[in-house]
């Protein structure tokens, strides 16, 4: 038997891990690609995919950087590697490096550039390129840091793999043979490393030398389990390829081996062309539902399919998957053989359930607006917009014509057609026309200029003069002065982009995009529609892939869209100047009879081409090459250092320099939008659109910006995109949606006593009890939208029976054994942040549907009390405090230098429970905060953040707070606000106490709670319970003689003040309204920062505020994630992250520096509760992005 090391690269043990620990990728990449190129006799088309030659200038260039700053920084360079060597530089031995470091004659900094390296690990042969070893010196010993230089703007896990991996071969090497620097042994703990990128908050390379050295104690382990014996990677390379799981999905857009993955899956039939998960195909594997002929072809009612629904591991539909698989073989060879498949097939029982509004609403055109966003994904801005707009009740038509040669081809001249009649076969007679409507495009005509606020004027100016223009062009198309108007863009991620770039350039261009978006008083409209969704939830296609250039090269019930275009007087065709990385997903393969690829042996007259799919594209791919290109800004293809497949891939995208081409591609792909968008025949005709006034388009001129006015526009926007989103996914028949577990069908639903009842109804639906359970989402207190829908479970809910048909209620009780469900229904008229919601109150002990779906619910309750007060409230000085571009927060005045002693010696000796003590740092904080106006308390978990907050606020009182005063805490949840008031309740007799027996005078305090949503919690305890309407005779008694502290969640507390606020018994002591002396926010990172500024504008303009929080465990929950990837910092304002982490920007990147006495940011270090190899798993994360040294009890202690 053999002993032989398995051999693999490092790099590609980090790329396993980078897409999601996919073992097909491994095992094709393996040992050189060796089989992927046995396999398939094209595998040169896996190396002819585009190494995109920005990303590699790009990774080159901050190389570059990070050397020039060591030798910046006196660090002797070992290896000579010149940046501007026209000989392509080698990489240098880890011996030859060594026997360099043992010459140094002294205690000299140095660094090698390129480091090669080999060893073994478990049962492999590793090897790799390190980008830096750099020597230093600490303590009179030598130190080696390993450095990976990554030209991303996040922290990868993969990253962190790839340097580990140097690290533990490092350590091996000079364990087995040991090194000496200037007669100085290098010791294996001495060897660290650091991975540096862009920094999210200036854009600039992080520093080598500064940036802390990573703990992977963890990332080693993993890697160690990796390489075993019994290992998945040794299992993989074991492995038969096609024994091993893999899932065609959005991870493979990008991976240059889905050219094998595809076509080989094509050539075999495979399910997983399907793109589903792996889980899915073993279910249908072990009932022998093998290919996609088994599956196109299996009986629904037979005894396979009963099994196949039987397994809890199934949550799919069977039905659709089933006429998916019929049509995705429509592409494959001998796809065409049966007349009865097509390329393009609707999936049943969707009539009527689009999310597409009718072209003709209220016997108005409705303006229709085809967008395209285009993005530049190295420097993470919009690089260009494009809109299409018309009113035209004509389809587009790009028309194909006979040449010379009586062969069809496309016509260039894009023109568009209209049903003028029925001729006597009383068949539809079209009439050719112009095309009608408007194009708007603007794109980025010259280079990024690399520095954050030039970069950030380029975009708004581009982004801008768009929207300024797009508004003219409405008004020119609509000629009237009222009209409806929608947006259509092809993905999600697009509309995600514009927003995000608006937000991060200007608030006021978001406030104004939002305008003509249309987010008016109700959400009973959409604002927009995403083709992309409507296409995969309503069709079948021939192809994998869902892109906008894929989608459209297929035949749509007899109809094509081509991209041949006349441009400067040439014939041009787009699909071929701009095939690389965008219409280069197929490939025509030659394939032999027997459906084995044809090869130099093959008998030519056995051999036939077919196109395949060879890349796998799911978003709209522009290449960042084409953008450069087109500012003469890539390398000279003519240069002889460069290779061959460089130079090739260099000249196609060169192809973007000819005058007009970007312009019409840009153009074309507006086009293609809409002629998908006319396709779909049926619309819906229940969507409702408000007619706009075109005068009164916002006109985009900007002014100052205003971070109160950016809040309410993030709330609106981003609730009308979750009530969109919550649309589209609804309007999937209630037996497509039920598997994601966040659908309950139900029937008999029934008031009695302001109740309702209802039965779960599972009769009809593919799944079982137990599967619905352990899948659901919903449970007891979620919030909940009960929609009537049909009996029969493959009709769709319609858009009347989603947003007003039904009642958002809470769910008081789910009972799987009985399968009942009682709810309490929340009567509410559509607004902004609600849908129309009915109580049933006038309708007792009879029934109120008897079908109908139980899903979470769309409406939010909170955000319009928070769209409320910021609307009242945008001169308030808080909005001046936190202004995003020139903040101007008034320096707290610190304490008298003996009042501070009082308070530290107060703090040192107070006797907390079980004899224990505040910890140094805490009472730092504590401290700290009385000299600020803004503190942020980060505490990692387990380091007693709650205790530090509660005595906080007592010392805050104590110090400054008098009897009449309001001090208010707040969270984002019930649980964390009772938590800390409680926890404030149970240590304010020992707290008062201590003040005494020092000597200290302390005013009275009241503890109180509005709208608890358990009031029993508070019984027995010092903590009142009031309820916040009525509330005023309850607040004016509690406050009297006394410092009254009210703790709630935002809407309670903005529900109490609307309510205190109009009672002139209040008013006579708060002439001014409510107002609080201190306000506590507790969970900060979970709260988003539209509502901590709402609360923020409680505070008196001599007030304090502490957030407590940690933005490394929680995040709001908001509708999208418009914190992109890699996005570059946003300096601006960012409404969309949280409380803690905006006030956290504002301290970091102000471009004034903001004193401590401003916004000052204390940490806890010291983790009571967390056992030893919890917290040094989660250490390195604090150490590094905070510097937090998190320190803990000893493995032998009790851990609280």
């Amino acid at each position: 038997m053999s002993t032989k090391k398995l051999s693999v690269r490092a790099t590609d043990i980090a790329e396993y891990i980078r897409y999601q620990s996919c073992d097909r990728r491994f095992k094709l990449k393996y040992n050189d690609y060796e089989f992927a190129k046995k396999d398939i006799p094209f595998s040169n088309l896996i190396f002819a995919t585009s190494l995109d030659p920005v990303l590699e200038e790009e990774g080159r260039r901050r190389e570059n950087e990070w050397e020039t700053s060591l030798q910046k920084d006196s660090f002797l360079d070992l290896t000579k590697m010149s940046q501007d060597s026209d000989q392509e530089n080698q990489p240098t031995e880890w011996n030859d490096f060594v026997e360099k470091l043992k010459n140094l004659s002294e205690k000299q900094k140095a660094y090698g550039r390129e480091i090669s390296i080999e060893g073994t690990l478990g049962e492999f042969n590793i090897y790799g390129q390190i980008d830096f070893v750099v020597l230093l010196w600490e303590n009179d010993e030598p130190k080696l840091r390993l450095v990976e230089g990554k030209a991303s703007r996040k922290d990868r896990t993969y990253h962190q793999v790839q340097v580990g991996l140097y690290q533990i071969l490092v350590r091996q090497l000079i364990r087995k043979n040991s090194i000496n620097i200037c007669g100085i042994k290098l010791k294996p703990e001495n060897i660290e490393c650091v991975v540096v990128r862009i920094d999210e908050n200036t854009n600039k390379s992080q520093d080598i030398i500064k940036s802390p050295a990573l703990n992977l104690d963890t990332i080693e382990t993993d890697i160690n389990r990796l390489l075993a014996s019994d290992g998945v990677l040794k299992r993989i390379v074991e492995m038969d390829l096609s024994d091993l799981d893999y899932q065609l999905d959005q991870k493979c857009s990008d991976c240059t081996l889905s050219v094998h993955c595809l076509a080989e899956s094509a050539r075999e039939k495979r399910i997983e062309l399907l793109g589903i998960d792996s889980s899915i195909v073993r279910v249908l594997h072990k009932v022998g539902v093998n290919n996609l002929d088994d599956l196109s072809e299996l009986d629904l009612e037979g005894t396979q399919a009963i099994e196949i629904q039987k397994d809890t591991s199934f949550t799919e539909n069977l039905e659709l998957l089933k006429l998916k698989a019929k049509t995705r073989k429509r592409t494959l060879p001998d796809g065409n053989s049966n007349p009865d498949t097509y390329e393009v097939e609707a999936l049943p029982k969707y009539s009527g359930e689009s999310q597409l509004p009718e072209h003709i609403i209220n016997g108005e055109s409705l303006i229709r607006v085809y967008l395209t966003v285009e993005y530049d994904y190295v420097e993470n801005r919009i690089g260009a917009l494009a809109a299409h707009v018309t009113k035209s009740q004509g389809k587009l038509d790009p028309k194909f014509e006979k040449n010379e040669n009586c062969k069809w081809q496309p016509d260039p001249k894009i023109k568009e057609y209209i049903e003028t009649g029925k001729d006597d076969n009383n068949k539809t007679v079209y009439q050719s026309k112009e095309l009608e409507g408007k194009d708007v495009i603007k794109f980025k005509t010259s280079a990024w200029m690399g520095e954050y606020k030039e970069d950030n004027g380029s975009e708004k100016e581009l982004i801008q003069g768009f929207l300024l223009e797009l508004v003219d062009t409405i008004a020119e198309v609509a000629e009237t002065e009222q009209a409806p108007i929608h947006f259509y863009v092809w993905s999600r991620q697009e509309m995600t982009q514009l927003v995000e770039g608006c937000s991060r350039v200007s608030s006021q261009l978001l406030s104004h995009l939002r305008e003509l978006l249309g987010c008016r008083e109700s959400l009973e409209q959409l604002i927009y529609s995403c083709l992309y969704d409507e296409v995969d939830r309503r069709y079948a296609l021939g192809w994998t892939g869902r892109d906008l250039a894929v989608v459209t090269s297929l035949k749509w019930f007899g109809r094509r869209y081509h991209w041949r275009r006349k441009i400067n007087g040439k014939i041009v065709n787009l699909d071929r100047a701009f095939s690389q990385d965008i219409f280069d997903f197929k490939n025509n393969l030659e394939i032999e009879s027997n459906n084995q690829w044809a090869t130099s042996k093959s008998n030519t007259d056995n051999i036939r081409k077919h196109p395949f799919e060879v890349r796998l594209r799911y978003f709209n791919s522009f290449s960042a090459a084409y953008w450069r290109a087109y500012w003469r800004k890539l390398p000279d293809p003519n240069d002889p250092k460069i290779k061959a497949k460089l130079k090739k891939s260099i000249e196609r995208y060169n192809e973007a320099q000819t005058p007009n081409y970007l312009k019409e591609y840009f153009r074309a792909r507006t086009h293609a939008i809409r002629w998908v968008e006319e396709g779909i025949r049926l619309k819906n005709s229940e969507i409702k659109k408000e007619s706009l006034t075109i005068a009164n388009l916002p006109d985009f001129n900007l002014g100052v910006d205003n971070a109160a006015q950016a809040g309410i526009d993030f709330l609106r926007l981003d609730q009308h995109v979750k009530v969109t989103d919550w649309i589209a996914n609804n309007l999937v028949p209630p037996i497509y949606r039920i598997s994601s577990g966040r659908t309950i069908p139900v029937r008999n639903i029934e008031s009695y006593n302001n109740r309702l009842t209802a039965e779960i109804n599972l009769d009809g639906y593919s799944i079982t009890p137990e599967l619905l359970q352990a899948n659901c989402t919903i449970g007891e207190g979620s919030f909940v939208r009960l929609s009537p829908c049909y009996e029969n479970p493959h009709k769709g809910q319609t858009i009347n029976q989603l947003l007003r048909g039904g009642s958002t209620c809470i769910v008081n009780e789910i009972n799987w054994n009985t399968k009942q469900i009682e709810l309490s229904p929340i009567f509410s008229q559509s607004d902004r942040y609600r849908l129309f919601s009915n109580s049933y109150s006038n309708r007792n002990q009879e029934q109120i549907f008897p079908n109908a779906t139980l899903d979470e619910s769309p409406s939010d309750f909170i955000a319009g009390k928070v769209d409320e007060k910021l609307q009242n409230t945008q001169g308030n000085h808080v909005c001046r405090w936190l202004a995003p571009e020139n903040p101007k927060i008034p320096p707290q005045i610190t304490p008298l230098e003996n009042d501070l002693e009082k308070y530290q010696n107060f703090l040192n000796s107070l006797p907390l429970a079980n004899n224990k003590k505040l910890d140094d740092k805490q009472i730092e904080a504590i401290i700290n905060g009385l000299k600020t106006r803004i503190q942020l308390l980060q505490g990692p978990p387990g380091t007693g953040k709650t205790e530090t907050t509660a005595i906080a606020t007592f010392l805050r009182i104590l110090a400054r707070s008098s009897p009449g005063d309001i001090v208010l805490i707040t969270a984002h949840t019930h649980q964390a606000v009772d938590e800390l008031l409680l926890r404030l309740g149970r240590l304010l007799p020992i707290l008062n106490q201590h003040a005494t027996n020092l000597n200290l005078n302390l005013s009275s305090i009241q503890l109180s709670r509005v709208d608890p949503k358990n009031k029993e919690d508070f019984q027995n305890t010092n903590v009142n319970s009031f309820s916040s309407k009525p509330c005023v005779n309850n607040v004016n008694k509690m406050r009297k003689k006394t410092v009254l502290v009210i703790g709630g969640t935002t809407n309670a507390i903005l529900k109490m003040v609307n309510e205190l606020n109009q009672r002139n018994n209040f008013l006579k002591d708060y002439p001014q309204g409510f107002q609080t002396t201190t306000l506590i926010v507790d969970e900060a990172s979970m709260m988003v920062f539209p509502n901590f500024l709402a609360l923020a504008t409680l505070v008196k303009n001599d007030g304090e505020i502490m957030l407590a929080g940690d933005h490394r465990q929680l995040t709001p929950i908001i509708t999208h994630d418009w914190e992109n990837e890699d996005r570059p910092p946003v300096v601006s304002y960012q409404p969309y992250v949280s409380a803690y982490q905006a006030i956290q920007n504002l301290k970091e990147n102000s471009d004034t520096q903001i004193p401590d006495t401003a916004i000052l940011c204390s940490a806890l270090n010291f983790t009571f509760r967390l056992p030893p190899v919890i917290r040094e798993l989660i250490a390195r994360l604090y150490s590094k992005l905070d510097n937090i040294q998190l320190r803990g009890k000893e493995k032998d202690k009790n851990i609280e």
